[in-house]
């Protein structure tokens, strides 16, 4: 999904803790500002893939127009990106999957966007995940 109108404090976090209510998510990606005139327009765009269309379909519906951060989201399909084997976020209730009705695993435990090593996620087919980049930055004094 084609997330517009982010409030310019809306990280990665947010954003799974808004969408994965509606099932597993693929990834997630905000479009950071480059620019003095991208920062001066006060907003910023991002993407949310699901594991399952249904559940993306679902959150398109039920997010477009919603306030998060004080700002209206504009929601609307993107193009189509590669799905991992598995999640790189459940939301911490779980999610029920569309197409097996079985109860997905909640997250495991591991830092947000932590990537496994590649070979080790060709192993074992787990996708995990890495800080985001405004963790990394307040870490690194920057």
């Amino acid at each position: 999904l084609y997330v517009g109108n982010l409030a310019p404090e809306a990280t990665e976090e947010v954003l799974c803790s808004e969408f994965g209510r509606f099932g597993p998510l693929a990834s997630v990606k905000i479009m950071w500002p480059r620019t003095p005139e991208e920062h001066a327009r006060g907003r910023m765009s991002g993407f949310v893939a699901f594991m399952e269309r249904a559940r993306a379909g679902e959150a398109l519906r039920q997010l477009d127009g919603a306030r998060v951060l004080g700002h209206v989201l504009r929601l609307g399909w993107g193009k189509k990106v590669p799905i991992p084997p598995a999640p790189l976020y459940v939301h911490q209730a779980g999610a029920i999957s569309a197409a097996t009705g079985e109860l997905v695993a909640a997250p495991s435990g591991m830092p947000f966007n932590a990537q496994l090593a590649k070979a080790e996620r060709k192993a074992t087919g787990v996708f995990s995940s890495v800080a985001p980049p405004s963790a990394l930055s307040s870490s690194s004094g920057g």
